[in-house]
């Protein structure tokens, strides 16, 4: 099992910096799983396998920034991360098999570290987009990543994963306990006491209750007919490609926007006004930017789509863990060029939380094992059959406010972003988190498919929609 390493005092971190070897095991503080995580494996669930596959044509990462003020170098980063290590089987888990009948398989391998010199804000920009593009030696290595941007008492901690093990929520929780480990130990103080914990199955088992049941048969016929529906009949548009590439010459690229504390303010009271959601305003504000790229003359379908996380219906249920238990949802609307901005951003919430409350987020992701091709090299063929399969336009991934505290010990988070990589599952996405007041908004686009100079007016436009509901009086249409 990895060793916990003992509390770094500033007289050792000069030592812990030049030794290459693993720290002395730490048993105080430490509390064992029921069974021992780095005994067992698993088989990758469908959830898990297709995402593995997927990653075979294509990158496929997600990746989250905390922006953080204080005394953090790459031995206290190290020394936290092996901690957390610890604690999150997956986090210790390469996958071994093939592409036929792939597990997750423990390893005695670290989490490497990269620290790259913060010349500005640009840096962390720049790593993020390598990040995202950076494939993962699965068969060999470990599945996530870290990146140190340090500079003189500012950095960015940049924590990149394979989605095959984990999801946004699982990033929140990594970063949380880095920066609570790494603060305390900046502080000289104690770190927190941690729990060892067990490798939870797959997705499918953990979702059986959920998914077993008439009223689950009746989902799944219903987001077959409204598949049906929307491919056949709304025959929603897409965004034009600007050169066409195979999904392995093609590359994640990051447009990093933010609205100021006031507007983001502003917005979350006027959402709650209008009767709708962030989310709904920061759909409606990318889809109206797109009708703009588009170049609409008629109002026309779009579908957006959203990652949707599924912890809540999962039995056993799932703590603050490592794990992949999202899926995906796509909701269509008519949209006008120039169209008023609120009566679509409530159209959006009212038809995600009809979609949710039929169910369809408990078919998308836990039935694409019905899709996997069988027999030998079933990847590129997957790969394939998914790419550009998507009826969503754009994409809005919002997880919401950040679930972090301003300070950590010694170390101050002054920021937090997220992105994550769409590369065959659609040509553009807004990933959008909220935190100290201030909502981020980072516009994921895929080149050659869309070029940066389009993906830059797409993200101004989205900006500048939001902007404009926001000064419209209350009621305005």
């Amino acid at each position: 099992m990895l060793a916990l390493p003992p509390v770094v005092s500033p007289r050792a971190r000069h030592f812990l910096r030049l030794r290459s070897l693993r720290s002395p095991p730490l048993r105080g503080g430490l509390r064992s799983p029921p069974v021992a995580a780095d005994a067992v494996t698993r088989p990758l669930g469908d959830t898990e396998r297709a995402f593995w596959l997927l990653d075979r044509g294509t990158s496929f990462n997600g990746l989250h920034v905390a922006h953080v003020e204080g005394p953090l170098d790459e031995a206290l980063l190290r020394a936290a991360l092996d901690r957390v290590q610890a604690r999150h089987p997956l986090l210790r888990m390469r996958v071994a098999g093939g592409d036929g009948a792939p597990r997750f398989t423990p390893t005695d391998a670290r989490v490497p570290i990269e620290v790259v010199p913060r010349a500005d804000e640009r840096t962390w920009i720049e790593a993020a987009e390598r990040a995202l593009n950076r494939r993962f030696p699965t068969e060999e290595g470990l599945l996530s990543r870290v990146t140190l941007v340090a500079g003189d008492g500012r950095s960015d901690v940049l924590f990149a994963h394979h989605h095959a093990m984990a999801d946004a929520q699982s990033d929140f929780f990594v970063l949380r306990e880095l920066l609570e480990n790494a603060g305390a130990l900046a502080a000289g103080a104690p770190p927190p006491s941690l729990e060892v914990l067990p490798l939870r199955p797959a997705l499918n088992a953990l979702l059986r209750r959920a998914t077993r049941s008439l009223r689950h048969l009746y989902t799944m016929s219903a987001f077959f007919f409204r598949l049906l529906w929307t491919s056949l009949v709304l025959r929603p548009r897409q965004l034009a490609s600007e050169r066409a590439a195979p999904p392995e010459e093609r590359a994640n690229r990051l447009v990093h926007r933010r609205l100021t504390v006031e507007e983001t303010r502003s917005l979350t009271a006027r959402c709650r006004d209008e009767g709708t959601s962030v989310q709904g305003a920061c759909a409606a504000a990318l889809l109206l930017a797109a009708a703009d790229d588009l170049g609409l003359a008629r109002p026309a379908h779009l579908g957006c789509f959203a990652g949707v996380t599924l912890r809540d219906r999962l039995s056993p249920p799932v703590g603050d863990e490592v794990g992949c238990y999202v899926s995906q949802v796509v909701t269509v609307h008519r949209v006008e060029r120039g169209g008023a901005p609120w009566p679509l951003a409530r159209d959006v919430k009212r038809r995600l939380t009809t979609t949710l409350r039929i169910g369809a987020h408990l078919v998308t992701m836990p039935m694409i094992g019905l899709f996997i091709p069988r027999g030998d090299d079933p990847g590129p063929r997957f790969v394939r059959r998914f790419d550009g399969a998507s009826t969503g336009a754009v994409g809005v991934t919002n997880v919401g406010r950040v679930p972090l505290a301003p300070r950590y010990g010694a170390l101050a988070v002054r920021g937090y972003d997220i992105a994550v990589g769409v590369s065959v599952v659609g040509k553009l996405l807004a990933a959008v988190t909220t935190f100290d007041d201030a909502l981020s908004f980072n516009v994921v686009f895929v080149e050659p498919l869309v070029g940066r100079a389009r993906a830059i007016a797409i993200a101004d436009g989205a900006l500048a929609h939001l902007r404009r509901a926001l000064a419209a009086p209350p009621g305005a249409r």
